[in-house]
């Protein structure tokens, strides 16, 4: 066969179409592989230019939500610094009434002395009960009768509580110790505790459907008119009642003596099943 291949003749027409083929072959391989080296870097350029659009939108969120985060802690500081502020201004008109009340019902130095501090005492438990944030449960009872004992150390009679064993979760415990805070504030400077005759009724219900009602009556206070404009001390009442406990609120100005009625379901770790009856006493 190589001998053969020695002496046959060959066909430049054969050979030249077969080199043509070859070229042609060998060109078309070459151009596949420079698209495929094309597309390759175009895709990788594509996933480079994706890949910062998406940096750049999750910066320019977080930017927003930083900026967002911002403006809210900027309100929520303005909302701690006047209610800090409001409630200095009340904590004062609060031991100002004590101090005239104690010291008007007992002359005696030593007297007052005494059932001043014993005063001063429960306020700051009602400030300390307020302030802990780990309850696992917490006695309807005992958050009225904290925030409304140091009215109670000369005349238990003039503060009365009545409703069934009813255990709150920390943030309606909270909620609801600063509306008996305000409530109590408000009726030194201008309700039945600014005298020292006039009384408290606090009073609560619990229904299956899981809905608290709760009732504030005074009686034999100075005769009571509307305000002529909402003060912060009952917006504050009204705000903790319809967007911390998802309930209702109504102040009614009665003559005879300010009542407020109030409306919330009950959320945590009381149920219709662990309430034991009772009366607070």
């Amino acid at each position: 066969a190589a001998v053969d291949m020695v002496y046959k003749p060959v066909d430049p027409l054969i050979l030249r179409s077969k080199v043509e083929v070859f070229v042609d072959l060998y060109v078309k391989q070459a151009e596949s592989a420079r698209e495929a080296e094309l597309r390759h870097r175009l895709q990788e350029e594509n996933f480079r230019v994706r890949a910062e659009k998406l940096s750049t939108e999750q910066a320019l969120r977080r930017s927003q939500e930083h900026q967002e985060a911002m403006a809210k802690a900027e309100a929520h500081q303005r909302t701690l610094i006047e209610e800090l502020n409001h409630r200095v201004k009340n904590m004062l008109t609060v031991v100002n009434a004590m101090a005239r009340q104690t010291l008007a019902s007992n002359p005696s130095p030593d007297v007052f002395s005494e059932k001043f501090i014993r005063r001063i005492d429960a306020l700051g438990r009602t400030h300390a009960l307020l302030s802990r944030e780990q309850w696992a449960a917490v006695q309807m009872a005992d958050i009225a009768r904290e925030s409304l004992e140091h009215y109670m150390v000369e005349d238990k009679k003039r503060v009365i509580l009545k409703g069934p064993s009813l255990a709150l979760d920390p943030k309606t415990a909270v909620a609801l110790g600063i509306v008996f805070h305000e409530l109590a504030t408000n009726a030194v400077k201008h309700g039945a505790l600014s005298n020292v005759t006039g009384t408290v009724s606090v009073s609560w219900t619990f229904s299956n459907e899981n809905i608290v009602g709760l009732q504030w009556q005074e009686n034999g206070g100075p005769d009571v008119s509307p305000p002529s404009r909402a003060g912060f001390g009952s917006r504050l009442v009204k705000l903790e009642l319809t967007h911390e406990l998802n309930g209702e609120v109504e102040l009614i100005y009665d003559r005879s003596g300010l009542k407020v009625t109030m409306e919330f379901p009950l959320i945590g770790p009381s149920s219709s099943a662990q309430l034991k009856q009772g009366i607070a006493q």
